[in-house]
């Protein structure tokens, strides 16, 4: 599923609405008959309501399963009016829910349903901000009770991976620079200067940006007989690094223009697309010459892409692995890439191996409990990749590697929230998270500092089990001693002024979104907000500790933090350990 809201949400339009009702004091009320509006027409739906809060809009189809959902964020709250806007209603008898999150339906004399004005072209015409998302997971109509503010934010979470594919799979079809421009105009132009402000909005851009970076910019280079590519300083010239260069400076005018401002630094890809012989073992030839090159125009990822297979390395990895020789040699054998079967077998000529990540393309069915499995059946990852349409996982030991389907299920996680259930089965199937039996979780145990340190290291395949932290109250004998030195070396835990880890101790919310803040700016260059208090706008904000607040604030922008009906944070509170699967599986899909 990575989890970032796309830009705009078509949605397909029937014939003729019957009727439309609000559900506002426990009663359904008509407020729109036939002939008020056609399924064609672009409506909007605006009202006044308690300023500071979550409103949230359902629609329910005759059989009271929930088809479409949004929510007006507690943030942009400010003016106590409420707006959703620039779509469409199919053809069918449905109830419309609006209502504040925790509290009580929204009464139907204080909002309004108007046509939207316009043309579909410019989806309305005059800027709405909220606009509808498709939903069709079925759902039975609960409770009006109900955690409003929880509830619509897992409908959104779910429904995120889907648009979000469907925009960088947009962008992964532009081949040229113009193209590309226009790809990012036609996207934005309708969507409002509020939106366009949105982290996810941001994000999105960003990943489109360099999805189409790395395919506009990609080179083609034929195997020869032998099945070895040959990488070398002479294998890229200059007017192909300066048209990659040139495609970056167009594609970020054009994101200016559109009068967006990213959220983060871009990650600069370059894809070498080949075509091996897969009866036989290939050979990927990697020269430092080469890649000293990329290093000229900021390249920091060298795909190799394969019709059954692709291989990523980042550049200063490489640099690591080459060391004081002059080229790298990874042999792969493919042979076992078929339809129904995806194993490779990857070998390394050096013993100083950093991560690499490897991806299988060409999947059928869910990946959701698909994993990346060695070749003891460990899962190493197995992440999927909209941009690829493959599942990838980062490994740093030559072996075989196979993509199964690894799900896993617990006993005592049937009255947690759907997303929280999710988060759990998909860590533990992608050999993440881990039951404390075969058939429990004990969602609601406390989670020790160790604990979350070795579960992130596993999402980066940072581990590294000799690695020594220097803390003062680690010893070699400790279960935590390799992942205390690697959260270390990777700047994810840091340990406390007097030198200790502390790994036995429970961790507090603000410590693991700090950590997660950290995960985000380093591997996806996120920048903390200039101004943290535009985003911590908890209640109890004050609690918050002057060290945490631009970490929390850059975790709440990322929609990693879990919002609750009362609009608290509970900074300083003990997490649990399904608090934090439901964290560090938000964290899992912001992390290409």
């Amino acid at each position: 599923m990575k989890k970032i809201v796309a830009l705009l949400v078509v949605i397909l339009l029937l014939s003729n609405l019957f009727a439309f009702h609000v559900f506002a004091e426990n009663a359904f009320v008509e407020i729109a008959t036939i002939g008020d509006f056609k399924a064609k027409d672009s409506i909007k739906i605006t009202g006044t309501c308690t300023t500071g809060k979550d409103i949230v809009i359902r629609i329910y189809n005759e059989k009271n399963s929930v088809i479409y959902t949004d929510v007006f964020p507690a943030y942009d709250n400010e003016d106590g009016i409420f707006e959703f806007g620039g779509f469409s209603l199919p053809a069918e008898d449905y109830t419309v829910v609006v209502s504040v999150s925790g509290t009580t339906a929204i009464d139907k004399d204080d909002m309004k349903v108007v046509k939207n004005g316009g043309d579909s072209k410019n989806n309305g015409g005059d800027g709405d901000s909220y606009v509808m998302r498709s939903w069709d997971k079925k759902e039975e109509n609960t409770d009006t009770n109900k955690d409003e503010s929880k509830q619509s934010e897992e409908e959104n979470k779910a429904t995120e991976e889907t648009l979000n594919e469907k925009a960088i799979k947009g962008a992964s079809e532009q081949k040229t620079v113009t193209a590309g421009v226009k790809y990012i105009k036609e996207t934005t132009k309708g969507t409002s200067k509020a939106a366009l402000k949105k982290e996810s909005t941001r994000n999105t851009i960003a990943v489109s940006v360099e999805t189409m970076m790395a395919n506009i910019g990609s080179k083609k280079i034929s195997t020869p007989v032998s099945n070895t590519l040959v990488l070398k300083e002479s294998s890229v010239s200059e007017s192909e690094l300066k048209k990659y260069s040139n495609t970056e400076k167009s594609l970020m005018a054009a994101v200016s223009d559109s009068g967006i401002t990213l959220n983060r630094e871009l990650t600069k890809e370059y894809i070498v697309n080949t075509n091996f012989n897969k009866s036989k073992n290939a050979t990927i030839e990697i020269h430092k010459g080469f890649v000293t090159k990329l290093d000229t125009i900021g390249i920091e990822v060298l795909t190799v892409n394969d019709e059954n297979f692709r291989i990523s390395y980042e550049t200063d990895e490489i640099h690591e692995m080459i060391g004081a020789e002059e080229k790298l040699l990874i042999e792969i054998n493919p042979s076992a890439m078929t339809s129904t079967s995806k194993k490779l077998t990857v070998n390394f000529d050096t013993d100083k191996t950093k991560s690499v990540k490897i991806s299988f393309p060409g999947l059928k069915g869910d990946s959701s409990y698909m994993a990346i499995v060695d070749e003891n059946g460990n899962p190493v990852g197995g992440r999927y990749n909209p941009a690829t349409g493959a599942i990838e996982a980062k490994i740093s030991e030559s072996g075989v590697y196979q993509v199964v389907n690894n799900e896993k299920d617990f006993d005592d996680i049937k009255h947690l929230s759907e997303e929280m259930q999710e988060s759990i089965k998909i860590l533990a199937a992608k050999g993440i998270i881990e039951g404390t039996s075969a058939k429990e979780f004990s969602p609601e145990d406390s989670i020790s500092r160790a604990e979350v340190a070795a579960l992130l290291l596993r999402v980066l395949s940072q581990v590294d089990p000799n690695a020594d932290g220097g803390f003062a109250d680690v010893k070699k004998s400790d279960w935590f001693y390799g992942t205390a030195g690697s959260a270390k070396a990777y700047g994810m835990i840091l340990g406390f002024e007097d030198n200790t880890f502390r790994g036995n101790v429970t961790i507090a919310k603000d410590q693991i979104l700090a950590i997660a803040s950290r995960v985000l700016q380093r591997e996806m260059k996120y920048i903390t907000p200039d101004k943290p208090e535009e985003w911590l706008t908890f209640t109890d904000a004050s609690s918050i500790a002057d060290w945490a607040e631009k970490d929390i604030a850059l975790t709440t922008m990322a929609n990693i933090v879990t919002r609750t009906a009362d609009n608290t944070i509970h900074a300083d509170e003990d997490m649990t350990r399904g608090d934090a699967a439901l964290i560090i599986m938000r964290l899992f899909y912001k992390i290409w």
